[in-house]
Formats: C-alpha cells, structure tokens, sequence
C-alpha cells in the first residue's frame, strides 16, 4: 500500500513538472510570435525648408557661422537695423546672380522681425538666429544661442505653423533673452516667410 502510494506521489510530481515546461514553451512561443514596435520615424519637415540650417535643426544656433555671412562682400549689403541686416542675409541667400543685389534690398525693406527689449539689444547675427529658428526648428523646440560681447542668451520657439493656401508658411512664435544683468524678457509674435526667403512679422 505504500509502494503504491509512494509511486503515485511520484507520477504527480513528474505530471507537474511536464505541465510546467509545456506552459514556458507556450509562453516562449507566444513572445516570440508578438511583433517588436516599429523605431520612432524621424519627424517629417511641417514645410519645405531652404537655405543651411547653421544648427537650427539641432536646437542651437551656430551664431559665428552667422556673423562670418555678415562680414563686407559685394554679395551682402548690411542695413543699420538688426533686423534689416537680417532680412537683408536672408534675401541674399536666395537671390541668383543679377537678382541677388535685387532680393537683398527687398529683404532690408521689410524691416525688424522681433519686437520690444529683445528687438533693440539684438544685433544683425542674433536677428539672423531668430530667422534660422523659424526657417529650421520643429514646433515647440527651442532654438538657443549667447551674444558673447554682451553677454546675452536668446531662445526662440515656433509655438505653431500654419500654413496658407498658397504655400506659404507661417509661424507663432516666442522669443526670450536672458541679459547679463539677469533681466528676463519675452515676446510673442507671428510671420510669414516672404518670396525672397526671409520672415516678416505681422500682428494677430
């Protein structure tokens, strides 16, 4: 009786642990045949980008990259205002040959992008920066550069794009400076890039 009993116990235990190993192969199976997420796919452009980005894409800008654009050529002609002279950059990156003199002068006519404080302490390569940002940067990514000689941090971010019927692209946006004294100020505009490549502000 106890042999019989002993051998019963026995088989259990072998029952057991077959039904154990048949429930990790199962399982085994089962991981295997579920489908790995596909990797993050890189975010698509919101329009059709031009010019070199100067590190605007990648969150920073590169502002001595900038001013060297800034430096006397017969194929830059540099205005007074900050943001002329950076209207000015921008309309001679995408003028051609005869029409690059053209595209320039109608770059410097638009006038200032950024409004406020921030607008009368940046100089032409910090202006440049903000055009950059809105040229390159994805919305809600901020793009940052300093002003060494003043000792400045800017950030700029496209809060939103929007973008008209006729192809047109235009951006919400903030802009911060961070001033040596430790004065923070911000500002909120809207443009709309222009034919010739740069952007302009507009009120909404």
């Amino acid at each position: 009786m106890g042999r019989e009993l002993f051998k019963g116990e026995a088989l259990m235990k072998i029952d057991l642990r077959v039904h154990r190993i048949a429930a990790f192969g199962a399982a085994a199976a089962l991981a295997a045949c579920v489908v790995a997420p596909p990797p993050p796919q890189p975010r698509q452009p919101e329009f059709v980008q031009t010019g070199p980005a100067y590190g605007a894409d990648q969150r920073y800008c590169d502002r001595n990259a900038v001013a060297d654009v800034f430096r006397p050529t017969s194929g830059n002609v540099l205005g007074s205002a900050a943001g002329a002279a950076a209207g000015g950059l921008i309309g001679s990156q995408f003028g051609k040959s005869s029409g690059n003199t053209a595209a320039t002068i109608t770059g410097i006519l638009a006038g200032a992008l950024v409004g406020g404080a921030i607008a009368r302490s940046m100089e032409p390569p910090d202006e440049a920066c903000v055009h950059q940002a809105l040229e390159h940067a994805p919305t809600g990514e901020p793009v940052e550069w300093q002003n060494p000689e003043k000792h400045s941090s800017y950030w700029v971010t496209p809060t939103r794009t929007e973008v008209q019927p006729d192809g047109t692209p235009c951006r919400y946006y903030t802009a911060e400076e961070l001033a040596a004294a430790g004065q923070r100020d911000a500002y909120t505009g809207y443009a709309c890039r222009q034919p010739d490549g740069h952007w302009q502000n507009y009120r909404r």
